[in-house]
């Protein structure tokens, strides 16, 4: 027999099981007042996302953290630390695919070529560079950005141009 269940018991039991039920039934009708209240002083983003802000939106804040990844990662090419370069392209790629910005996926793109080329691998990165810049594309098309839209074409017409055939 379930033990909730009121069929079989007394009035005085039946009734602390509604009463045990009511604090469970307010104690989410509180949590769902707080919802509201923090839905109304802060808007959606205060409720359904506990998740840091993306890189590359368009903020002053975050156009500096990206350039200071980029920055992290053009230093280590520089002094040709291949391990920390490919670190710094797997935080570039992550900060690109969650800002959902196409500039962003346009300067991973140029990143990899240029790790590829230091590697020595630049047909590999070749193809994930065509990859980002296709997708720089899409995006830039969903956003209306026209300059996205030319830089994207741009960039896969000299990645596809005569002067790759040799590498």
């Amino acid at each position: 027999m379930d033990p909730l269940s009121p069929i079989g018991k007394t009035a005085t039991e039946r009734a602390g099981i509604w009463h045990r039920f009511g604090h469970w039934a307010s104690s989410l009708g509180l949590l769902a007042c707080l919802c509201a209240l923090m839905l109304a002083a802060f808007g959606r983003g205060a409720v359904t996302s506990f998740r840091a802000a993306p890189i590359g939106v368009g903020t002053p804040a975050d156009e500096s953290a990206w350039q200071a990844e980029l920055a992290a990662f053009d230093a280590a090419i520089a002094i040709r630390d291949i391990a920390r370069a490919r670190t710094g392209l797997r935080v570039l790629r992550a900060s690109a695919d969650q800002s959902g910005f196409w500039k962003a996926l346009v300067d991973l793109a140029d990143a990899q070529l240029r790790l590829g080329r230091v590697a020595g691998v630049p047909g590999l990165s070749r193809d994930g560079a065509r990859q980002n810049y296709a997708l720089a594309l899409r995006r830039a098309r969903e956003q209306r950005s026209q300059e996205g839209v030319r830089v994207a074409k741009d960039a896969l017409a000299a990645l596809d141009g005569p002067s790759s055939a040799g590498d």
